[in-house]
């Protein structure tokens, strides 16, 4: 006798499926979850107030079974629930699940935030400036902007990322016609690289942790040039050809300026010094982020004015 679990979707179909492969098989919740006793169980991430419960059930598990649906409730159950599976694949084994293949997908497909509304909304992109490192998140220029705008927003930024790394969660987001899209243009020597299944954002200041991996010759090439300016370029031309709104802020690189200078959705809000730092005493603090804000606003009443007049 052994603890088997069975993994899906919080849906009736799901409980049926498992009933009639084990009729005798009990629902996982709250209330039980946390000391199992030989036998059969099901349970989905809905059952369960919090990840954390749910790898607690995978390690009492002896045999796991994945159901997976076609159709999923909610995609984010369905991408928690794996990444659950993938954190704890030393320790446990799932029957019914490509390790190798979830892991890549999860790997070069993650999104760091996704669609708030049906209606036009906000999309904050860029790297730690965006992401509010130093300040809390509702300090943040985004956030700043979307309580000014009325405007729900999603935040497409991680730390050290490069511009090649925002670009392409811009172009596989669900941005939509009539969305605002404010991309905090990053440092242009920054780069995506995966090495032994993890995706590391390389940039100049973190050289000394990872010059086992790459060489210091690869921040300063032409085709890492090319490759950064083509991503602003794509994404140009996606937010016009779906008539999405754009606005491009360089933070952090006056040498964007000479490819961006013509277009009139550029603003330059590179120079420093700041007037306040967050803190870890590098990264702009709150009344930087106030000043950014202010001359986003500037910027999208030039352009795009009746974004202002609904909110």
């Amino acid at each position: 006798m052994q603890i088997t679990v069975y993994v899906g979707d919080v849906t009736e179909e799901f409980a049926t499926n498992v009933l009639k492969i084990n009729n005798n098989a009990m629902l996982i919740d709250c209330n039980n979850y946390s000391n199992l006793v030989l036998g059969n169980y099901y349970v989905s991430l809905g059952n369960l107030e919090s990840v954390d419960q749910l790898k607690f059930v995978l390690k009492q598990a002896t045999d796991i079974v994945y159901l997976p649906p076609d159709q999923w409730t909610h995609p984010e159950i369905k991408k928690a629930t794996e990444q659950c599976f993938l954190d704890l694949h030393d320790v446990i084994t799932v029957h019914n699940f490509d390790f190798e293949a979830t892991r890549n997908l999860h790997l070069f497909l993650g999104l760091e935030d996704k669609r708030k509304t049906k209606f036009s909304q906000l999309w904050s992109v860029g790297c730690s400036f965006t992401a509010g490192f130093g300040i809390s998140l509702d300090e943040r220029y985004g956030q700043l902007l979307a309580d000014s705008l009325n405007l729900e927003v999603s935040f497409l930024a991680k730390v050290s990322s490069s511009i090649i790394w925002q670009a392409d969660q811009i172009l596989r987001s669900d941005i939509r016609s009539g969305d605002l899209v404010v991309w905090g243009l990053t440092a242009l020597p920054r780069f995506p690289y995966v090495i032994d299944h993890q995706l590391i954002h390389a940039n100049i200041h973190m050289f000394d942790r990872i010059k086992h991996l790459v060489s210091i010759d690869m921040f300063d090439t032409e085709d890492l040039l090319y490759r950064t300016i083509v991503s602003i370029y794509q994404v140009i031309n996606f937010c016009k050809k779906i008539d999405a709104k754009l606005i491009l802020a360089s933070f952090l690189s006056k040498e964007l300026s000479a490819y961006l200078q013509h277009y009139k959705e550029f603003i330059d809000l590179s120079p420093i010094p700041y007037i306040d730092l967050g803190t870890d005493s590098l990264h702009p603090g709150k009344h930087q982020h106030i000043f950014y804000c202010d001359q986003l606003l500037k910027k999208i009443n030039e352009l795009y004015p009746e974004v202002l007049l609904k909110s």
